[in-house]
């Protein structure tokens, strides 16, 4: 995975940097089951209510292997 950066100039001239190696959902970085009912949420919501997205994650919780590799 390529590292992705973000900086950010202030109106003063002040820059902010932020550098992430291994982003959230990569091997090294995995995602745990929270992050994934977090991500499906935000992508579920403009097809799904709210109600039907909690009762997806409701069904698949337990049945999902989280880091393959372990496994």
């Amino acid at each position: 995975a390529m590292p992705s950066e973000v900086v950010v100039q202030m109106k003063d001239g002040r820059r902010h940097a932020l550098r992430v190696d291994a982003p959230k959902g990569r091997p090294s970085n995995p995602m745990d089951w929270n992050d994934m009912a977090d991500k499906f949420r935000r992508l579920a919501a403009p097809t799904l209510s709210e109600s039907r997205a909690e009762q997806v994650i409701e069904r698949v919780d337990g049945r999902l292997i989280i880091n393959p590799g372990a496994a």
